[in-house]
């Protein structure tokens, strides 16, 4: 047992037994304890940091207090702890910190507590150089205080030693679990940057594929659009002759409908010379009734004359004569008058067939007339769907046009990205060869 004295607050002396006992509690043949082993930090060691708890722990506001204003006074520092924390906790985590530290004790605990520290710090980007340079700070305090507060003696540099041999193997377990994040996070960027590039080379290949079916897309895009334009160029031909046998046939309709209206006029006057005619044929009638009537009476008078000529003997012969002669006529005019009247009735016939067909005619003129009308309006919207078609075609070819200049633009791009992807895919495989 050997003896320690420092000073109290209260500047007392005091004395601390020094009890060594086991206070590693860690695998003899594990990194860690060779470690220890290279830095010759023994159960004694410990035994003394345990001893120093008592002053240690007195000051330790005093420690605490002056690690902060040192960190504080670096901007990058300052953003950090802002960032992620504040000031007050991290004291209070340091404090605990100190105190286990100079617990003396060293097991698989306080090995996992120094790397979740290492962990925390890369997490929040604190660099290396930062955490060396605060734990020097840490480091300066502590000795400020075994020195000027702690009543060692010859046991100074001894305590110093553990003291230093303790904090050493803490930045090695630290130092130890910095690389190994590090690397895991560089493993982790580096797989991520390989599968970027893996999926960078995927991509630029489909890419590449993608942008040659598109280009063969467009360019019988564009085929099928200049077959469109032509077809429509030969729509407007169309159209155009369309129009211009449109424009003959109204025209000839035109003609067609002056020559019914003139075939209209000849039937009408058909017809009043029909009923002319038919009022003649009425008169010669009734003239010939009247001829008729006056015969029927002539022979009825020579009949009479005959009679009376027969009275008078030798002196009425010759009367008699006459008379038969003028009965001989009378019945002449009235054979005759009767002919006449068969013809006369076979003309009225004639004639009324005649107004029977001349009214049919009229008819069918009539109906061609209004046949022809409806036919001319169908013309004239023939003729405005026409012109409409021809518009229609002209903004079609207008369109049709701007869509292959659009389709050739596009055509450029795409054979613009396949050649970037092609560049593309040559550097991601140069970069695998050389990577491999």
């Amino acid at each position: 047992m050997s003896i320690f004295k420092f000073r109290t607050p209260k500047e007392t002396a005091t004395s601390i037994a020094l009890i060594e006992k086991q206070r590693m509690f860690i695998d003899p043949m594990s990194p860690p304890a060779k470690q220890l082993a290279m830095i010759h930090l023994t159960e004694r060691d410990l035994s003394i940091i345990n001893s120093l708890q008592p002053l240690i722990s007195s000051h330790i506001e005093e420690i605490v207090t002056a690690f902060y204003d040192v960190i504080l006074q670096q901007s990058e520092l300052l953003t950090i702890i802002q960032e992620n924390s504040d000031v007050s906790r991290l004291k209070k985590t340091l404090e605990r910190h100190i105190r286990e530290l100079f617990e003396g004790t060293i097991d698989e605990d306080f090995i996992q507590k120094r790397l979740r520290i290492a962990y925390v710090h890369v997490r929040i980007g604190l660099k290396t150089k930062w955490y060396m340079a605060a734990f020097q700070e840490l480091f300066n305090s502590l000795l400020t205080i075994i020195y000027t507060r702690g009543e060692m003696g010859n046991h100074t540099p001894e305590a110093i030693a553990a003291v230093s041999k303790l904090l050493n193997f803490e930045q090695q377990l630290v130092l130890e679990a910095y690389e190994n994040e590090e690397e895991r996070i560089r493993n982790i960027a580096q797989q991520k940057k390989e599968e970027l590039v893996n999926h960078v080379h995927t991509v630029s290949q489909e890419l590449a594929a993608i942008s040659e079916q598109t280009t063969a897309s467009l360019k019988d895009l564009g085929v099928k659009s200049e077959t469109i334009l032509k077809l429509s160029r030969e729509g407007m031909e169309l159209a155009d002759e369309s129009g211009s046998h449109s424009v003959e046939g109204q025209k000839m309709l035109n003609d067609h409908g002056l020559k019914l209206n003139d075939i209209q006029q000849a039937v009408s006057d058909i017809r009043s010379f029909s009923m002319e005619l038919n009022k003649i044929a009425l008169s010669i009638t009734e003239v010939i009734t009247i001829v008729d009537n006056i015969a029927s009476q002539t022979n009825l008078l020579a009949l009479n004359a005959s009679i009376e000529a027969a009275r008078a003997g030798e002196y009425g012969k010759g009367f008699a004569v006459v008379a038969e002669e003028i009965r001989k006529l009378s019945d002449q005019t009235k054979t005759s008058t009767s002919s006449v009247s068969d013809h006369i009735m076979k003309t009225n016939s004639l004639i009324g067939q005649v107004s029977q067909s001349v009214d049919k005619v009229n008819d069918l003129v009539i109906t061609g007339i209004q046949s022809m009308t409806e036919t001319d309006r169908n013309f004239v919207e023939l003729l405005e769907l026409i012109d409409n078609t021809k518009q229609q075609n002209h903004r079609i070819e207008d369109q049709m046009q701007q869509l292959n200049y659009i389709v050739s633009e596009i055509e450029h791009a795409s054979e613009e990205v396949a050649r970037s992807a092609v560049s593309l895919n040559d550097s991601t495989e140069d970069f695998l060869y050389f990577k491999g």
